[in-house]
């Protein structure tokens, strides 16, 4: 009886015959916050149980689910099998310095200059150490070992926050099965020691920030993609050649934008990049261009997690010919 009433209900909702009910505010459980994504947990925990085979493991397993094929991490000759084989396989203690996302400003204004930097505010060891009092009314504050919205909150008006939700932030991606080589084992990030960042907040005349990503390939720069819309429900992603022309290869989670303006500092851009990447037998050097001034974002050794897929298929084959592998890397003890 009670499905069939629901049936009946759902029915005049459709028809617009019954309003839809309101939606309740439910407290997410708390298993469901700190622990997520708990596979990083889980990884922590697992390596040192099982040693170094349980992250080649890891990651054939979970390239095979997104990707829907077995890698070739032997003889590896796709973009993503191989962006995976130097995580396994090249360890670079430079790397190392360009994924700290502290000590990357220290690495850009030593090769480049200070003023591409993003300033700084302040840093912390610790969440108790956060005294939001020193801090201006708009700001940037992150982990430094970390990616994305679980690591950092951008603050648009100090009045208005909970201090004590942001320390609890700060305060849990500081444990260290946090640290971004959990999630995909990338080499870069294992032993970055870590540290409370605190940034200005780069204003802009549109309200989403234009991404440029110059994709260095053994020291040159040989793609660039252009993130527009972040905020959008779906962005746009824009590959292009180093001469402004548009690639056709696209990614399944963003539309291209065929007349994507080149930024007037591009040339700067390119030649900034090339000079980072060059020890480096690839990495992606991300770019904000704001009222025509320049700023390294940061430095990625592994674009999308090594499991974003070039369209069309081709195009996986292509970039990775572009790639070329170094000898064997290996500086761990263990």
């Amino acid at each position: 009886m009670k499905s069939i009433k629901k049936v009946v209900k759902k029915v005049l909702i459709k028809l617009g015959l019954k309003k839809k009910p309101p939606i309740r505010n439910r407290r997410i459980p708390f298993q469901n916050t700190i622990y997520v994504p708990r596979w990083r947990l889980k990884n922590y925990f697992a390596v040192k149980e099982f040693g170094e085979s349980h992250k080649r493991w890891f990651i054939e397993q979970k390239y095979t689910y997104v990707l829907g094929k077995f890698p070739n991490l032997d003889a590896p000759e796709l973009f993503n099998e191989k962006i995976h084989w130097l995580n396994l396989y090249y360890q670079d203690p430079l790397i190392t310095k360009c994924c700290d996302k502290y000590e990357l400003k220290n690495y850009v204004a030593e090769m480049v200059g200070k003023e591409f930097v993003v300033p700084e505010i302040k840093t912390y060891n610790t969440a108790n150490e956060i005294n939001f009092d020193e801090l201006p009314e708009k700001f940037v504050i992150k982990v430094n070992w970390g990616d994305g919205k679980e690591f950092s909150t951008i603050v648009k008006d100090r009045a208005k926050i909970n201090e004590d939700k942001v320390k609890a932030k700060m305060n849990n991606a500081l444990r260290p099965w946090n640290n971004l080589y959990y999630s995909h084992f990338f080499w870069g990030y294992k032993n970055v020691k870590p540290k409370i960042m605190v940034e200005e907040f780069l204003e802009s005349d549109t309200e989403d920030l234009t991404d440029y990503k110059i994709h260095c390939f053994n020291g040159k720069a040989k793609i660039v993609l252009v993130c527009e819309d972040r905020s959008e429900k779906r962005m746009k992603k824009t590959f292009l050649d180093t001469d402004w022309n548009v690639l056709p290869c696209y990614r399944n989670d963003g539309d291209v934008n065929p007349e994507v303006k080149k930024p007037v500092n591009y040339e700067k851009m390119i030649e900034i990049a090339e000079v980072l990447a060059k020890p480096f037998p690839f990495v992606r050097v991300d770019f904000y261009s704001i009222k025509d001034k320049l700023y390294v974002g940061e430095m990625t050794f592994h674009p999308g997690c090594g499991f974003e897929e070039f369209l069309p298929t081709e195009w996986n084959k292509i970039v990775g010919d572009m790639l070329v592998l170094p000898e064997k890397l290996i500086t761990d003890e263990e």
